[in-house]
Parts: structure tokens; sequence; C-alpha cells
């Protein structure tokens, strides 16, 4: 009883933060907006609302938001723009209707916050407090867009393999990337750790469990060794469990987007990878940041563009070209480095493996900001 008042209190408390923080900003844009300090909204574009709102649409028209639109997201993304859509037509309405949507799927995200912190004893008051502390300054992203959906699924997932329940993960992980393809990265330590147990197999010694050095963790995960990460090479439920997450994961991928072939026009449910190969630099991105800061430094011109195709804010200046040309290459190069240590040195805490596996994806790619750090503050 005590643990559910806990949660209420701090659901309550964060949907009322975050409600805040958005209408402060809005009034700080208003204000400066009139003064000409801040971009116009001719030149931003569309809010992601009024994109949900039309691609939900389309689909009670009976049109597909692949064919006859231009959603660049996999398929089960539609699913929480559809649910506002049953109930407001309008904008507004429909911006209040999402709104409150995400706040009802962070409250599920406190909830697991909360359950983890208690089964890795950890004090779920400071976990929560420090949650909401850190989401504060991106509400508008919590409230405004899906990426509170990729950071409950994400937290899931690594929390089902530090359970030992592979299947589960692998499902939650599956689901999580037809929403967006970023929870697969999930994975990806849990595959190097498989990996390093095969060829260390001589050693056959299962990975320590290290005492932290900071007691006070947001989720206490860091506190907990996975079950599958202190199993050796030589115990076959460390690859029957590989077997049965990645196994797991396929069908749910596979099962789903043959699904959105068949219901969204064959191929061309398969745009979002078109619209993400050919989207430019996001201005919010960490190459368009360098850039606009050198671009000041040195009086370059440089100029924000929306494109009608991905529904996005680019940056165009000189160095746009040599940026779109060595994003893919610095972000192989990245991750081909957190991969090698994760291998080489792999850490008993699973989620600081995740932690920098998605921080690299942030930082390296061209379209994302820092503000999508929220799928990394779980585990922090």
């Amino acid at each position: 009883m005590c643990q559910k008042s806990l949660w209420f209190r701090f659901a309550a408390l964060n949907a009322a933060v975050l409600l805040a923080v958005v209408a402060l900003y809005g009034a700080v844009d208003r204000i400066t907006h009139r003064k000409g300090f801040t971009i116009s909204r001719s030149q931003i574009g569309t809010s992601d609302p009024a994109n949900y709102l039309e691609w939900s649409s389309q689909v009670f028209a009976g049109k597909s938001p692949y064919r006859d639109g231009t959603l660049p997201y996999p398929p089960l993304a539609i699913v929480p723009m559809l649910v506002p859509r049953l109930f407001f037509s309008t904008r507004l309405g429909y911006t209040l209707g999402y709104g409150l949507l995400m706040i009802g799927i962070n409250s599920a995200l406190l909830a697991l916050i909360e359950r983890a912190s208690i089964e890795y004893h950890c004090n779920p008051t400071i976990a929560l407090a420090w949650y909401t502390a850190l989401v504060a300054p991106i509400a508008s992203m919590v409230l405004a867009r899906l990426d509170v959906i990729v950071a409950l699924v994400c937290l899931w997932g690594a929390l089902e393999l530090g359970r030992g329940r592979q299947g589960t993960a692998g499902f939650a992980v599956g689901l999580g990337t037809m929403f967006k393809l970023v929870p697969a990265l999930v994975l990806l330590p849990y595959f190097l750790r498989c990996l390093s147990s095969l060829l260390k197999k001589g050693t056959d010694q299962p990975v320590p469990n290290p005492k932290p050095l900071i007691r006070l963790r947001t989720l206490g995960v860091d506190r907990a060794v996975c079950p599958l990460f202190q199993q050796s090479a030589s115990d076959p439920r460390l690859w029957l469990g590989a077997i049965r997450t990645l196994s797991t994961f396929l069908i749910v991928c596979a099962l789903i987007g043959g699904i959105a072939v068949f219901l969204f026009g064959g191929t061309a449910a398969l745009q979002p990878f078109e619209v993400q190969a050919r989207r430019g630099v996001e201005f919010e991105s960490t190459y368009a940041g360098i850039a606009m800061a050198w671009g000041k430094l040195t009086h370059t011109e440089f100029a924000l563009k929306f494109s009608p195709y991905c529904r996005c804010v680019e940056l165009s200046a000189p160095a746009t070209s040599l940026l779109n040309r060595i994003s893919t290459p610095v972000a192989i190069a990245a991750f081909g480095l957190v991969s090698y240590l994760l291998f080489r040195f792999p850490p008993g805490e699973y989620a600081r493996s995740v932690s920098a596996v998605l921080l690299v994806f942030v930082l390296t790619s061209k379209v994302l900001s820092p503000q999508h750090l929220l799928w990394i503050v779980p585990f922090l």
C-alpha cells in the first residue's frame, strides 16, 4: 500500500511538473517571438502532434500513412497516434489528448522505475525524484513525442534481461523496435557479452559482482549483475538464452512487419528506411550545433529549412554536405569502439552498458538532439 501511494504521489508530481514546464516554455516563446528573438513558426514547420493528427486521420479515412503520407516511423508508432484521434479531430483537442496519453505512459515508466528500485534494494524516493528532476527540462519532448515510449521499452527490455527472462526481453525489445528502431540497441551489450564468453571459454570464469563506488543510483540497477552474466561460457543456459532472445525478437519484428506490409500498401511500409536515408542534418543534432557555433564564430551564413519529406527542420550551411558524408563513418567508428570496449572489458552492470550504447547513438546521429537523452535517463 505504501509503494502504491509513493508511485501515485510521484506520478501526480511528475505530471504537474511537465505541464508547468511546457506552459512556461510556451509563455517564454510567445514573449521572445514578439521581440524577434526566436525562429518564426513558419520556418520551424508543424509540430509533432499536428503530424500525428494528419497521419492518424489518414488511417481513419481508409488511407495508408506510408503510401498516402510521409510516416517516417515503424508500423507500431501509429498506434499511440490513433488513440487521441478516437476522441479528438481538432488540432488543439488532439494535442491535449496526446499529451494526456503520454502522461499516462510516463506514469507507467515511473511505476517500472519504482519496482526496479525496490527489486535492487535502492531507495525508490530518490529514484523517482531524480527521474522527475532530469525530465523536467525536456518536458515538451515527453508530452509531444514518442520518445517516452522508447524509454519505457528500453528499460523494460534491459530489466527483463537482468532478471534472466530472455524470451520476455526479446518480446519487449521487438515491440519497441516496431515503434522506433532504437530499442534494438538494448540487445547489443548482451550479445557482445555472449560472444566474449565464448572466446574466453578457456578461463570458464563468471563475471564478478563489483561493488559500486556510488550507492545512490536512480534505479540501483548498476548494483545488480544480470543472472545470465554470472553464467560461465560452458553453461548451456547462456547460449540457449541468447537464441531465445534473438528468435523471439525476430519473430515479433517479422509478424508486425508482415502485418504492416499487408495493411499499409506492400513495400510502401518500408518508407521509414527510405526517409531516414534521405534525411539531412537535423538542426538540433550534435553536428548542427557544432556547425552553427562555428558559423557564429567565423561569421559564416547558415539557415534552417523545413523538409516536408521528413517533417523536420534541417541545417543549410556550407558544411552540411561534409557533415552528411562523415556522419555515417563517425557513427560506425564510435559504435565499433564502444562495442570493442564492451566486448574486451564487459562490465558487470548491464545498465551501464546499455547507457553507453544509447549515448553513442544519440551523439553520433545527424538526426537526433541531446533531448533524446530521455532514453538514457531511467538508467542513470
